[in-house]
């Protein structure tokens, strides 16, 4: 509980010793058989036996108890309070949660004669004190289902632009992201380089083998990239078999050390897989130049192109620009 709802439950509390001529008050919450003492005046903590039993009766049962004389139903010994225990009222605190219960407890070091308007004004500090914890637990209930769904729609939000199977970005994601890294190339003029990967034979695996071995091998394809491209680059799944990366501060004269990697890399890959489902690709790489401002549908469009050309010639899968 936080310190400004504790300093209002200790000055209800307060307020109630001055009205009523209590030498303590206290402001009892009880949560299964843990009690907590959330307000008070007189008593910085519960003594374990008096007068928390009688709190707790109140509290459980819901009902008030008055007491002249609370030595009748308690041991007298000055314990925790430092004084006898004589005069006691409490009554229940009406809180919105079932599974909390309360109780707000006036108390004296002589006998006392409780009144009507004693009990009156118990009654309505009770109210009070209940309606502060009340305003506490539902914000602490606004909050944590601020947060909630706060994940919930982040969740969401991932999903709707990740692809479920790689993990990587799917469309959506990809068109999302694309502007600030074609910025990036136009802002740095350095150059970047847009890749468009077609996975060969998938189909043929799914028929042969099962969509099982299909979706192995579009993983295998997700897990190629990302180690043949750094974290700041983009890739993204945007068909059923096709890939597009977005790498920024790529010169052109860098590119064929981009496809070398990604030979390597894929080489590693078959190494490790079932020989009889291999991991092939065709390759449409194509330069992004600070100047031309082209947008993603075009460049996407011109390595759509080239990756098509390189799979049509059989005796080369990569179609690119020549390196000037």
């Amino acid at each position: 509980m936080d310190l400004l709802v504790r300093n209002g439950l200790d000055q209800i509390a307060g307020a109630a010793a001055v009205l009523l001529d209590a030498r303590v008050v206290l402001i009892s919450m009880f949560e299964g058989p843990v009690q907590r003492l959330v307000g008070s005046h007189g008593l910085a903590t519960v003594p374990a036996d008096e007068p928390s039993s009688l709190c707790r009766e109140v509290a459980t049962a819901a009902r008030p108890i008055v007491l002249q004389d609370a030595r009748r139903r308690l041991p007298a010994r000055k314990g925790a309070m430092g004084f006898d225990l004589a005069g006691y009222a409490g009554v229940p605190m009406s809180l919105r949660d079932p599974d909390r219960a309360g109780a707000f407890a006036a108390i004296t070091s002589v006998p006392r004669a409780w009144q009507s308007q004693d009990l009156r004004v118990l009654h309505a500090l009770s109210a009070a004190a209940a309606a502060v914890l009340d305003m506490r637990a539902r914000c602490d209930e606004l909050v944590h289902g601020e947060r909630r769904g706060a994940a919930h729609r982040f969740e969401l939000e991932q999903t709707s632009v990740h692809d479920e199977l790689t993990g990587l970005l799917n469309r959506r994601g990809l068109f999302a992201s694309a502007p600030a890294q074609l910025d990036i190339v136009r802002r740095h003029s350095i150059g970047g380089a847009l890749l468009y990967v077609d996975l060969d034979g998938l189909k043929v695996t799914n028929d042969r083998y099962g969509h099982a071995a299909g979706d192995d091998l579009l993983r295998s394809a997700a897990r190629v990239l990302r180690s043949s491209f750094r974290d700041a680059d983009t890739i993204a799944r945007v068909g059923g078999d096709e890939f597009v990366v977005i790498a920024t501060d790529i010169p052109r004269a860098e590119h064929p050390a981009i496809l070398a990697r990604l030979a390597t890399e894929l080489g590693h890959a078959n190494g490790r897989r079932d020989r009889t489902v291999p991991l092939a690709w065709s390759l449409g790489l194509i330069s992004i130049e600070p100047a031309t401002g082209d947008g993603l549908d075009a460049l996407m469009s011109a390595a759509d192109r080239r990756m098509y050309s390189a799979k049509r010639a059989r005796h080369d899968r990569v179609a690119r620009e020549p390196v000037s």
